[in-house]
């Protein structure tokens, strides 16, 4: 039998024991969660000062830039095309609204569906759909079934801006990735210019379908090169970690569904100030002051060549610069290029127009875009930034509807002045309650 005193013995032991396991594991734990910092702040350091692999850079930039390289060298042969069906300006009009209204229909399904299958495999699709609906129109032999391609077109371009936004964000950290945005527009600019140029002497030199063909094997060019995008980004894991705190609180938390209506807004209101005078702008330069189709031509190669190289340059002011003074910076340029139009009686004036309107959307547009894939949830990007790319492209289509209506009623001169006012407001509202998402907690 055992007398208290042996109990008490025993329990002193037990309890001694315990302390003393108790003590080596928040010893362990404690040694473990040093390590662990130790290592985040490596691997912050190392996020800091970590550079995208240039191949992937590359490959991305190139597969927009064959995207709408391909999709510029039909738009030239379609009106020759439609008249073998018997179709004209309205045909070609149809084809036009029947493309923008599914790429907005289609941007935000087309980011939900990157969230649950992946970037890289998303992108082969598209890709890969674009090559089909480019034989179509080659094969087409009803007016209808160019109608169905130019849908089919329109849902797989759908598809590539917010993948493109999502792995840039994934692939580069917040300082460093304006200036990858903006080399990818970039890229993507260069397509719209040397698109329609190239279909005009595919034409001449082999043929209606040639161009069409020639479309569709940039598209699978396009799909290889989607094997040259990494699976995973060396950033993945640091941004989680540095992501999870605030998204525990809320993905849809007020000032972030702020930041990223106002980032929306600013993409929406660029776009939709130009678009609104577009239908009239054509009539005025050459009914009003007298341009020749090559001054008209000059005109859209200087924006197009500014904002080409200017959007590089604009997105690497943004590693230097705060990014809210960038943007106010290049929303004043913008939409004062508006007002320039009112006083332009010649060439030169209109062509300074043309260079002021550039800088202004390669100061503001390579920001916006690198902000939203800071505002937005990581594990919702996709979606997000779907409909980010689904309301900024909305303004092709409804600019050109609102500016037919109005310019008849107004005249160019109030048509100018509410251009000029759409992105000027918007700049009043970026002054007074925009945050920076990207500098506010600066990686």
């Amino acid at each position: 039998m055992f007398n208290s005193s042996s109990i008490f013995k025993i329990k002193t032991r037990i309890l001694k024991r315990m302390i003393n396991k108790k003590q080596i594991s928040m010893h362990e734990e404690t040694s473990s969660r040093t390590i662990n910092d130790d290592n985040n702040d490596l691997l912050l350091t190392n996020h800091s000062e970590y550079k995208p692999n240039s191949i992937f850079v590359l490959s991305l930039t190139f597969i927009i830039m064959l995207a709408n390289t391909g999709a510029g060298i039909v738009f030239p042969i379609f009106p020759k095309y439609l008249v073998i069906f018997g179709g004209g300006p309205t045909q070609l009009g149809y084809l036009a609204a029947i493309f923008s209204a599914m790429v907005f229909l289609f941007s935000t399904p087309g980011g939900w569906l990157a969230d649950k299958i992946g970037r890289r495999l998303l992108l082969f699709i598209s890709m890969l759909l674009f090559s089909i609906t480019n034989i179509m129109y080659a094969e087409a032999n009803s007016l209808l079934l160019l109608y169905v391609a130019r849908g089919l077109e329109g849902i797989s371009v759908a598809g590539v801006t917010p993948v493109a936004l999502s792995l840039i964000s994934e692939h580069t950290t917040k300082k460093q990735r304006s200036f990858y945005v903006g080399i990818v527009n970039g890229g993507a600019q260069i397509g719209f210019i040397i698109g329609p140029v190239l279909g005009g002497i595919f034409f001449d030199l082999w043929g209606l379908k040639a161009p069409f063909y020639i479309s569709a094997g940039l598209g699978i060019f396009s799909m290889l090169m989607v094997f040259f995008i990494p699976k995973e980004s060396p950033l993945k894991d640091i941004d989680n970690n540095t992501n999870e705190k605030k998204e525990q609180k809320s993905s849809t938390d007020k000032l972030q569904v702020l930041i990223f209506s106002l980032l929306t807004a600013v993409s929406f209101s660029t776009f939709f100030s130009w678009a609104l005078i577009e239908p009239g702008f054509s009539f005025y330069v050459y009914d009003v002051l007298g341009f020749t189709p090559t001054q008209f031509g000059l005109f859209v190669a200087i924006y197009a060549s500014v904002v080409t190289v200017g959007q590089p340059l604009g997105g690497y002011l943004g590693q230097v610069f705060h990014k809210k003074l960038l943007i106010i910076i290049g929303l004043l340029i913008y939409s004062l290029s508006y007002l320039l139009l009112i006083i332009a009686n010649n060439f030169y004036l209109v062509a300074l127009m043309g260079f002021f309107a550039g800088v202004g959307n390669a100061l503001t547009m390579p920001i916006v875009s690198a902000e939203v894939t800071v505002a937005v949830p990581s594990k919702e990007k996709g979606t997000w930034l779907g409909v980010y790319s689904a309301l900024s492209n909305s303004a092709g289509f409804l600019g050109p509807i609102i500016g037919g209506a109005i310019y008849p009623l107004l005249g160019p001169t109030k048509t100018f002045i509410v251009s000029f006012s759409i992105p000027f407001s918007m700049l009043i509202l970026i002054l007074f309650l925009y945050s920076s998402p990207s500098q506010s907690n600066r990686t």
